[in-house]
């Protein structure tokens, strides 16, 4: 509920569990939400339009097949999806979003050792990331090292300012 300040919302009950093609429209709503929510410190109104309106739905992956070798591990709240994380079997992450009125409880960082763990499990080495800028110091903290500025192209030409991170996944 919006209070005119911040958000107040009740957290009853967080759970994990990977995702499943049914998810992918919540998913795109979390991501455009958190997008549109989360990358204001860093980014313009217009970068921000351009980068919502230039990811690939999460459902049209699914219904194009690029979904083999991906897996998504999501967060829910009552049964609704509040953040997710979504990594291919090369190591490559493409996607952490938490809905703003849920940041910073550490559902983010529960995801990504989700997905951590579970890509150590399959014999991945280290995770890359083209990061938002916003979220540099969350990749840092947990164990992430900085490679350097990155551009992340958009359609029309337009690119929008990014970083490129990594993390090698040491053995258990």
């Amino acid at each position: 509920m919006w209070n005119g300040l911040c958000f107040e919302i009740e957290v009853v009950d967080i759970s994990f569990r990977f995702g499943v093609q049914d998810d992918a429209p919540q998913l795109d709503r979390v991501q455009s939400l958190s997008i549109v929510g989360l990358c204001k410190s860093h980014y313009t109104n217009e970068e921000i339009r351009a980068l919502t309106q230039h990811i690939k739905p999460y459902h049209t992956w699914i219904a194009q097949g690029m979904f083999s070798g991906f897996f998504v591990f999501l967060a829910e709240n009552n049964g609704d999806i509040v953040g997710f994380s979504s990594i291919s079997g090369k190591g490559i992450l493409h996607g952490m979003y938490v809905l703003p009125e849920y940041s910073q409880r550490g559902i983010g960082s529960k995801l990504l050792s989700g997905v951590e763990s579970t890509a150590k499990q399959r014999g991945t080495e280290y995770i890359s990331v083209t990061a938002s800028l916003n979220s540099q110091y969350f990749y840092e903290k947990h164990g992430y090292q900085y490679l350097g500025s990155a551009s992340l192209p958009l359609r029309q030409g337009t690119t929008i300012k990014a970083i490129s991170m990594q993390k090698i996944l040491t053995c258990p």
